[in-house]
């Protein structure tokens, strides 16, 4: 049986809340991935700086969107958005785990 509405909508901000506020940190030095030469051209590096920068801003408006919609009583729609931060996720660690594979772990 699935979570109820409110159940999955107290559990996902609690956590994303949470997330986001630890996302703080890298966001604000997500600049320094582009110390290495080079490394302004690399897709996996610019992925990842974006990954990082956005996850906060995600977070928080994924939070507000998705209680929105689930006060007019949408909660298909409360409960997908409140899932949008997994995207900053999986794109981050797609691109650290490219950069790992590919580039053996250098930005440039």
């Amino acid at each position: 049986m699935p979570f109820p509405a409110r159940t999955w909508m107290l559990a996902t901000t609690i956590v994303f809340g949470i997330l986001g506020l630890l996302s703080l940190l890298p966001a604000l030095t997500s600049f320094f991935l582009f110390d290495a030469p080079g490394s302004e051209k690399n897709p996996c590096t610019i992925a990842l700086f974006i990954s990082a920068l956005t996850m906060p801003l995600n977070c928080a408006a994924s939070m507000a969107l998705s209680w929105i919609f689930y006060l007019r009583k949408h909660f298909a729609a409360a409960r997908w958005i409140s899932l949008f931060p997994v995207i900053n996720l999986v794109t981050g660690a797609c691109a650290l785990l490219w950069l790992e594979i590919f580039n053996h772990g250098n930005f440039s």
